[in-house]
């Protein structure tokens, strides 16, 4: 904190106060939801999908009453064993579980689709009677909101109930989920490790079984990356498709040179993939229906969304490709393992590997290449470009000097993980040293040039860059969609798994591999795939598959400094981030991108992808997976 600045301490602990409260008083008096293991009855529930659960309701195996019980319970755990929570809704959410009770007692119909499902928000997002500070300790002192956010909006019509906002980075940009009034998140798979960010708080709380489904938003990876980390499923939608923003709080107003996205998070791909028919049917009318498109979206607070109706048939992709052309049967997938920036580690080059024989498996044992339902095509890293994504990503996102994110922070201390990002922007003579120092000292020109672009912009040259931006994107469309003739694109979520807290503050430019997608704006779902494994994952040259992964294709223009940075020296490992013995056991997520405006394609790659992983015993991701083995705080 700088000296002699007033201290919102007083305010941060009488609002943790009121929240740790209502932790303890789920209905502000008197029933008393433990941190204790589920009760079997409790598990029975956490353990099913949406479809499940709704099920098991409109079958009387249990009640709306029931299930928030479970779920504030599940809820509990997770902020004992993550510090996930910013703002808790337990009263509202049992007094609304009785509602729907009576009234499904009394007219034996379900509400929605998601009658009586437990679901969370972001704290950015919009919830009535509750604050949306997003870690600033200025913004406690504004009154709650007073209407819930579009997205809440539309699955309460379907009968969900809102249980709790989650925890975030101190101004929304970080993948380390941490900031001044609420603290630090922790990975629920090691306490020592990052949930991600800036969804960090919202990917625990899904892992922990702590609700159903929730809502994050993308702008650089926020919802892929935590995603990935905490081994749940999620969907970055195509820009103002499906998934309104309306009713959140805008961490850097007026930016729209790359434009911020909400997204499902889910426990199974089952559930991502409802939650996307729920949200097109409810927002876009069907082409023959005279009410209007604004018409619609006005009942959820929101007129913004182009209408792009639910393309059904691609959330059976194989189906869909049979019936193209007979040219066009083989549904052709594309992979890499690196974006030629960032050196990927051996635990997320398995998950390449890993992902792509589940997909080649769908093929059978035919091995007529004409008769392949899928393709598999590799993709040189030399036309992904990871350096030239984070340098126009940095020029566009730092062209006010990070001004408005900064204008929040009052007296709070700025985040350590944010001084490598903001830094060089404030100060010239700081970002001359820092390029200087990477370009001739370190010899490496990408990440100078990364550096270099970092501060504040005349008009003239942000519209460079933002040009610069266009013809990527043209180009990555007819570079790598159009001349490798590709349906969509597998690869990794980011280079490493999981990071230990506070690493991220010098490996802030490791997020390349998601920002590329929203650079060229394309749809992305996330599927856990596998998790390091301590024998099969170390970068020592004694491992077993130390030889193959150092010939890994795209490696050769990496970053020499940020590799050094993350696997240290090459005998030992000494003096880098990652540590295969010390991860094992994190999760590892894969991406699935397809074009623009396909995000139907993803969802049902997403699907097939899970359903094939799901034949190992030991995948270990989905409901109540990790209730059942960490359910005791």
């Amino acid at each position: 904190m700088w000296p002699f600045k007033r201290s919102n301490a007083g305010l941060i602990r009488e609002h943790i106060k009121d929240r740790d409260f209502l932790l303890a008083h789920p209905d502000g008096v008197s029933f008393e939801a433990t941190t204790a293991a589920a009760s079997k009855e409790e598990l029975d529930i956490i353990k099913c999908d949406i479809h499940g659960i709704v099920a098991g309701i409109k079958e009387r195996k249990w009640t709306s009453t029931d299930v928030v019980k479970a779920f504030i319970g599940a809820s509990k755990r997770a902020q004992a064993a993550t510090n996930c929570l910013t703002e808790v809704n337990f009263p509202a959410a049992l007094q609304r579980a009785s509602e729907l009770d009576a009234a499904f007692e009394k007219t034996g119909q379900l509400v929605g689709e998601l009658h009586g499902v437990p679901f969370s928000l972001k704290d950015q997002y919009f919830l009535a009677g509750k604050k949306s500070s997003i870690g600033y300790s200025e913004w406690l002192k504004s009154e709650p909101q007073t209407t819930d956010c579009a997205l809440a909006r539309v699955v309460m019509e379907k009968g969900a109930i809102c249980l709790v906002k989650t925890n975030v980075p101190q101004s929304l940009i970080s993948f380390e989920s941490r900031n001044p009034v609420f603290g630090q998140t922790c990975n629920p798979y090691n306490p020592a490790y990052i949930s991600g960010g800036s969804s960090g708080g919202e990917a625990a709380l899904l892992a922990c079984d702590g609700v159903a489904f929730g809502f994050g938003s993308d702008i650089a990876g926020s919802l892929r990356i935590p995603t990935s980390h905490c081994g749940i499923y999620a969907l970055k939608p195509t820009a103002g498709r499906g998934f309104p923003l309306k009713g959140s709080v805008e961490a850097n107003p007026g930016f729209e040179a790359v434009r911020v996205v909400s997204g499902p998070m889910c426990r199974s791909s089952k559930d991502l993939e409802l939650l996307v028919r729920i949200f097109y049917e409810s927002l876009y009318p069907p082409p023959d229906s005279v009410v209007t498109q604004a018409e619609v979206q006005k009942r959820f607070g929101n007129e913004s969304l182009l209408y792009s109706p639910l393309r059904p048939a691609w959330l059976q992709p194989l189906e869909a490709a049979k019936s193209r052309s007979p040219l066009r049967r083989t549904l052709r997938v594309g992979y890499y393992y690196s974006d030629g920036f960032i050196r990927t580690s051996p635990a997320a080059v398995r998950c390449v590997d890993v992902a792509k024989a589940a997909l080649e498996s769908l093929n059978g044992t035919d091995g007529d290449k004409g008769s392949k339902a899928v393709e598999l095509v590799p993709i040189e890293s030399r036309r992904l470009r990871g350096d030239l994504v984070s340098r126009i990503f940095l020029g566009l996102s730092s062209a006010d000097g990070f001004s408005n994110l900064r204008k929040p922070m009052g007296p709070d201390a700025m985040d350590i993980s944010l001084w490598l990002i903001m830094l060089p922007s404030l100060s010239p003579m700081l970002r001359r040293i820092a390029y200087f120092v990477a370009r001739f000292l370190l010899r490496d020109r990408r990440l100078a040039e990364v550096i270099g672009v970092a501060g504040k912009k005349w008009t003239t040259k942000f519209l460079d860059i933002n040009a610069e931006k266009k013809r990527y994107a043209a180009e990555f469309e007819r570079d790598v969609w159009q001349a490798q003739d590709l349906d969509a694109i597998i690869s990794p979520t980011m280079g490493v798994p999981a990071m230990k807290h506070y690493a991220p503050a010098q490996l802030s430019m490791v997020a390349s591999a998601t920002i590329l997608y929203n650079i060229i704006d394309a749809p992305v779902s996330i599927v856990p795939v596998t998790r390091v494994n301590a024998e099969l994952d170390s970068t020592l040259p004694s491992s077993r598959g130390y030889n193959k992964w150092t010939k890994t294709p795209g490696f050769s223009t990496c970053s020499p400094t940020v590799s050094w940075r993350l696997y240290g020296r090459v005998r030992d490992g000494k003096g880098g981030q990652y540590d295969a013995k010390a991860m094992h056991g994190l999760p590892l997520g894969i991406q699935i991108a397809a074009r623009h405006g396909e995000d139907e394609l993803t969802i049902g790659l997403a699907r097939l992808l899970e359903d094939k992983l799901r034949e190992d015993p030991q995948y270990g991701f989905g409901p109540g997976q990790w209730s059942s083995q960490n359910g005791r705080s």
